[in-house]
């Protein structure tokens, strides 16, 4: 279910990448309003319960998933000439549709649900690399035929930030955060913290309000030390990132927060970083998405080296969707002779997961559909 569900999702996320950060042209706005009328009805379908009782169009459901499988052509075609990164996501959508079909031929599993909030995640992915925009009406349309009451308020937050809805997803991570049933240790370990973070930092620039939140959640009792240390580390690096967001994205800008995270504390995964993380993303995801076109080859390879240790740090372990993989095989292949080629390389070999599987242990499917991140045409770029 986990592949057969990426598909709708993935195409959705796509299309409003397209159309966001990068050049708008006609081509690709004709692809995203294609996708939007086959997502806007065959995701409330996948998350639907179908029994017997209610069985669903099968040849409207084929007729959507037509309309998805030709996007998927020319979402791959288009993506030749977009910023590197979004060629690989289009050219996992274009497999995905596969499983897509495939799915709905052989009926829906009974926990289609489950799987469908584990998915959102590859939404969240594309859609949280940009900044809020007009997008968010998509979301609106399709959110309105969900029973959102039905689903829990973690994953309602989730769904918003998939469906570009980033004030309603903080709306809904604060009300979760701010319940006092809220556990925020487990909060924390889960990621609902961070992901609470990212989405105010990187996404919708709202450092103030997420800083008086943090502020609110520090007033807490009992709270364990390791949570007021680090709650009081954050309202620092609020203040410390907020005239670097303010002002126009800068390379040298993005590696001084980089840095300052890098040491910020000794632990593999120590959230402490995160502010100031996500804070570099947020500087590096603008300049590849504004200045793309007038950054030399050496720099965005550095840009996406770093957000994918930025990522592999600050995301669970094996997380489901393939973000770090996806920036680390964009940083060898924008510069495979350069600085950050092998170190690169090296990261996918230890940490590279995909699908289930570690990189490394991932063999040849067959000649007509090589593998999403192919190591070992990447192993000879960079030897």
């Amino acid at each position: 279910m986990r592949r057969v569900l990426t598909g709708a999702l993935l195409a959705f996320s796509l299309a409003a990448h397209s159309t966001s950060g990068l050049a708008a042209d006609a081509q690709t706005v004709a692809i995203m309003h294609q996708v939007y009328d086959a997502i806007s009805y065959l995701l409330p379908v996948s998350i639907r319960d179908l029994n017997q009782d209610k069985p669903y169009d099968t040849a409207l459901v084929n007729e959507k998933l037509t309309v998805l499988e030709n996007a998927a052509d020319g979402l791959v075609k288009h993506a030749s000439a977009q910023e590197a990164e979004f060629a690989f996501l289009a050219r996992s959508f274009d497999r995905t549709i596969v499983d897509l079909r495939s799915a709905f031929d052989q009926q829906w599993p009974a926990h289609a649900y489950f799987a469908m909030m584990d998915l959102t995640q590859y939404c969240a992915a594309c859609h949280s690399r940009l900044p809020s925009d007009s997008q968010a009406r998509f979301g609106q349309i399709l959110m309105a035929r969900i029973d959102t009451d039905s689903i829990e308020r973690v994953d309602l937050a989730r769904l918003y930030l998939a469906t570009r809805q980033f004030d309603a997803a903080m709306d809904a991570y604060e009300r979760v955060l701010n319940d006092p049933q809220t556990d925020l240790v487990e909060a924390d370990i889960d990621g609902t913290l961070s992901d609470y973070l990212h989405t105010a930092i990187s996404v919708a620039g709202e450092m103030d309000r997420a800083a008086a939140f943090i502020n609110k959640l520090a007033a807490r009792d009992n709270l364990p030390q390791y949570l007021v240390s680090r709650f009081s580390r954050w309202r620092q690096d609020f203040e410390l990132i907020k005239p670097e967001l303010a002002a126009p994205a800068d390379i040298d800008a993005a590696r001084t927060l980089f840095s300052r995270a890098t040491s910020a504390t000794l632990l593999p995964y120590g959230r402490d970083r995160a502010v100031l993380d996500f804070g570099a993303a947020n500087r590096l995801r603008v300049l590849l998405t504004e200045q793309r076109d007038s950054l030399p080859a050496t720099v965005r390879a550095e840009a996406y080296y770093l957000l994918g240790i930025i990522t592999l740090r600050s995301v669970k372990a094996r997380a489901p969707v393939p973000d770090m993989e996806l920036l680390m095989e964009a940083a060898i292949r924008t510069q495979p002779h350069g600085s950050y080629a092998r170190p690169a390389y090296a990261v996918l070999e230890e940490y590279g997961f995909f699908q289930g599987h570690l990189l490394q242990d991932i063999g040849e499917p067959d000649s007509s559909a090589p593998p999403i991140i192919d190591m070992a045409a990447l192993r000879d770029l960079v030897h």
